[in-house]
C-alpha cells in the first residue's frame, strides 16, 4: 500500500518516507538522471527528485546505498519510488540541464560556474576560503575539493553569473538563484562580493537571488547587501550546541551563537520574515535538546513553546547545558 498522497501534499507518511530517504539513501537505475557530485562543496554523493511535488535531496552514490530498501524505478509514462516491492509515491526526476552544453566565449563551461539544483540555479561565487587548510578549517567542509578535481573555478565573475543565469531561466525554467562563498579576509567575510553578483545577476535575468555567507563583522555590511538587491540570505551557525561548534567550527565558534542570533535578528529587520535562513548539522554528538530549544527560539529568551514545549522561562543556561 502506498503513501497515497496528491502532488505537493505533505502527509505524516510522506514526512517519514522522506525522512527515511534522506538517511538510507536511494538506489537509481542507470539512466535515471539525478545530479551527483562525488565529494566537494555542495550536496555531494546526492541526487535530487520530487516526490509526489515535494523537492528532496538524497544520498544516491554514497556506499552505504546499495543497502537501502528504497529504490526509483522506470513506469509507464515516469518514475516511481518503491521500499521493496512495495510502490510508495510517484517521483519526477529533473533533466540534464540544456544549459551545460554551453560554455562563455573565453570557453569556460557553464557547469563551471553554476549547477541546476531541481529548479533552483545554485553557484560558490568564490571556491576558496581563508579558514582552509589551518586550524580553522570547517571539519565537514568539502569548498576547495571541487576546485582541485577541476569541477570548477576559483572565483565567479559577476558577468559570468548574468550569463549563465540567463540562460538557465530561458532553457531551463530556472525560478531562482542561491549565490554562497568561502570566506574571505576582511570585516565584510565575502559578502559584498556575493551581492554584487547578485545584483548583476538580477539585472540580467529578474530572477530572485539568495545570497549565503558569515556574519559579517560589521552589521552595517547587511545594510549594503540589501541595498544591492538581494533577496534574501543565509547565515549558517551549523550546530546551535557551543562546544559542538567549537569543536567542528571553531572560526564560527568566536562569532558564537547569540553572534548569530543577532545577525539573524538584524537581517530579519532589513529582508523580512521568511527571508533569513540557516542550515543546521545533525549527528555530530550535539545535545538534542539544546539544538530543540535553539530552533524554537524567537527572540532574546522567547520561545515557540509549540515547536519545543513550555520553555518561555527556561534559563540561558540551558541553552548551554552539556550531557
Amino acid at each position: 500500500m502506498g503513501v497515497a498522497v496528491g502532488p505537493g501534499a505533505m502527509t505524516p507518511e510522506l514526512h517519514s518516507v522522506l525522512a527515511d530517504l534522506q538517511h538510507l539513501g536511494v538506489r537509481t537505475e542507470p539512466d535515471a538522471f539525478t545530479e551527483s557530485r562525488s565529494g566537494g562543496a555542495g550536496p555531494s554523493d546526492a541526487g535530487m527528485m520530487w516526490v509526489e511535488g515535494i523537492p528532496i535531496t538524497f544520498p544516491q552514490s554514497s556506499g552505504f546505498v546499495s543497502s537501502s530498501p528504497f529504490s526509483i524505478r522506470k513506469e509507464e509514462g515516469g518514475w516511481g519510488l518503491y521500499r521493496q516491492s512495495e510502490r510508495l509515491a510517484a517521483v519526477t526526476l529533473p533533466p540534464k540541464p540544456r544549459f551545460y552544453e554551453l560554455s562563455t566565449a573565453d570557453g569556460v563551461p557553464y557547469w563551471k560556474i553554476a549547477l541546476l539544483h531541481l529548479d533552483s540555479l545554485a553557484s560558490t561565487v568564490i571556491q576558496t576560503c581563508v579558514y582552509w587548510g589551518n586550524s580553522d578549517q570547517c571539519r565537514f567542509c568539502g569548498i576547495e575539493l571541487s576546485l582541485e578535481a577541476g569541477q570548477t573555478i576559483a572565483v565567479k565573475t559577476p558577468a559570468q553569473l548574468a550569463e549563465v543565469a540567463v540562460s538557465a531561466r530561458d532553457l531551463d525554467g530556472v525560478v531562482d538563484v542561491t549565490l554562497t562563498t568561502g570566506t574571505t579576509r576582511g570585516p565584510d567575510r565575502g559578502a559584498l562580493y556575493v551581492a554584487r553578483c547578485a545584483e548583476a545577476v538580477k539585472a540580467a535575468s529578474g530572477l530572485p537571488v539568495q545570497a549565503q555567507f558569515e556574519p559579517p563583522e560589521d552589521p552595517s555590511v547587511l545594510d549594503r547587501v540589501k541595498d544591492h538587491g538581494v533577496d534574501s540570505i543565509g547565515m549558517h551557525v551549523e550546530s546551535f550546541d557551543p562546544a559542538v561548534l567549537a569543536h567542528v567550527a571553531p572560526a564560527k565558534a568566536r562569532t558564537g551563537i547569540e553572534g548569530y542570533f543577532h545577525a539573524w535578528e538584524r537581517a530579519v529587520q532589513l529582508f523580512g520574515p521568511g527571508q533569513v535562513s540557516t542550515y543546521v548539522i545533525l549527528g555530530m554528538g550535539e545535545d538534542p535538546e539544546v539544538t530543540a530549544l535553539a530552533c524554537a527560539r524567537r527572540g532574546p529568551l522567547q520561545y515557540d513553546a509549540d515547536a519545543a514545549g513550555n520553555c518561555a522561562n527556561l534559563p540561558r543556561s540551558t541553552l548551554e547545558k552539556r550531557p
